[in-house]
């Protein structure tokens, strides 16, 4: 990606600028719905941060900690200090359990120079930037586990049975919207 904006390929007048967030969802101890964690914020862990929408941005975690990345290793940087603030657990079958899902994303954004028509006078003149926005969303789900081979117990045992459940809707809704039918209800709220 680095190289491809930066080299010999690179639109002509073309700026771009590469930014990443790491996110977490998990179930607190005692909690009804899933916690939305910043994995990056420098203030504590903030641990219940919000969904919105917006007609200009789509869906978006208020508050979340965006960090602007220079090259490939600022991005590793920062995948890097995600995961070591991601919740693990250990059990019976895993010592270093993920206990959460986590989205990773970089958001690529370019402002590229326009010619605009010509002026009255005859001359060419520059239109206002054409500005584009991306992002890719890498996500790392926690992984299903057998509840009773696990051993787990209490709190860890709730958190298991939420994380199968979870994960059982993910894969009805992935199946849901594969079958391309209109009609029938896709459950995205079921978990």
């Amino acid at each position: 990606l680095f190289r491809r904006i930066s080299g010999d390929s690179a639109p002509p007048d073309t700026r771009f600028s590469i930014s990443a967030s790491f996110t977490e969802i998990h179930n607190a101890p005692g909690a009804v719905n899933e916690r939305i964690c910043d994995l990056l914020s420098t203030e504590g862990r903030p641990d219940n941060l919000q969904v919105r929408h917006s007609q200009k941005h789509g869906f978006f975690v208020s508050d979340l900690c965006v960090v602007d990345c220079k090259s490939a290793s600022d991005v590793r940087a920062v995948l890097e200090a995600g995961v070591q603030n991601r919740r693990v657990g250990s059990h019976a079958l895993n010592g270093d359990s993920s206990r959460s899902h986590a989205l990773f994303t970089l958001y690529i954004d370019s402002e590229a120079e326009v010619s605009a028509d010509l002026n009255a006078d005859g001359s060419s003149g520059k239109g206002p930037p054409a500005r584009r926005y991306g992002k890719v969303t890498f996500v790392d789900l926690a992984g299903s586990e057998r509840l009773k081979e696990s051993l787990a117990e209490g709190n860890a045992r709730k958190e298991t049975q939420a994380i199968n459940k979870s994960l059982f809707t993910l894969g009805q809704v992935i199946s849901m919207l594969s079958q391309g039918k209109s009609e029938r209800h896709v459950p995205y709220r079921n978990s």
